[in-house]
């Protein structure tokens, strides 16, 4: 016989709470810093959205390792970002993680990789922020499974910016998703329902 076990987050230090209201939006990116990981599908979808009228002000972040193998390409995407609400914290320890996913508004790692697992995105689900992903890997049946983001077509950087846009002008959706999003992670995807899937 084949069971097949989901993957599973530890849940400690996690926390999905209301945002509170503020006066921007923020996205946020939350992954290694690698071409394949697509920061700068984000970054250019971003740009796209900071050229838009009648949208609240938005704020981009972002966070997670980088080799120095990546250094050139990621500096190039941030000097492209200069004067534009951009921030980059570096890596982050888990508490910091957390603290970052909770902060931000909407979260959103399009990469060019098929992700097969898709942690950051069950890390940020369970911290209460709904996502905006690829429709490719293991985002699809994550996002079937929680109901925590909404799906758009790899590296189409236009329709990455109308999904954003939406997100970011649809507070209440927001709020509906990442309740969603969180409880579906806790049902599905924490270690005591990795480990009760094994039984």
């Amino acid at each position: 016989m084949i069971r097949v076990v989901p993957i599973g987050v530890s849940l400690d230090g996690f926390e999905a709470r209301p945002k509170p209201s503020r006066g921007h939006v923020t996205i946020g990116y939350f992954a290694r810093i690698d071409p394949a990981k697509g920061f700068h599908h984000l970054a250019a979808a971003y740009k796209i959205l900071k050229r838009r009228p009648n949208l609240p002000p938005i704020k981009l972040e972002a966070a997670g390792y980088m080799l120095p193998e990546h250094r050139d390409y990621f500096e190039k995407e941030k000097a492209a970002l200069a004067g534009l609400d951009f921030t980059y914290r570096g890596s982050l320890s888990r508490e910091e993680k957390s603290q970052f996913l909770q902060e931000i508004d909407i979260f959103c790692v399009p990469t060019d990789y098929v992700e097969p697992k898709g942690l950051f995105v069950l890390e940020a689900l369970a911290n209460g922020t709904p996502v905006v992903l690829p429709a490719h890997g293991a985002f699809p049946e994550i996002l079937a499974r929680t109901g925590g983001g909404i799906l758009v077509e790899p590296k189409n950087e236009h329709a990455l910016a109308d999904s954003l846009e939406n997100m970011i002008c649809d507070p209440a959706r927001r709020g509906e998703l990442a309740r969603q999003g969180a409880s579906g992670v806790r049902q599905h995807y924490s270690v005591a329902a990795m480990a009760a899937a094994q039984l």
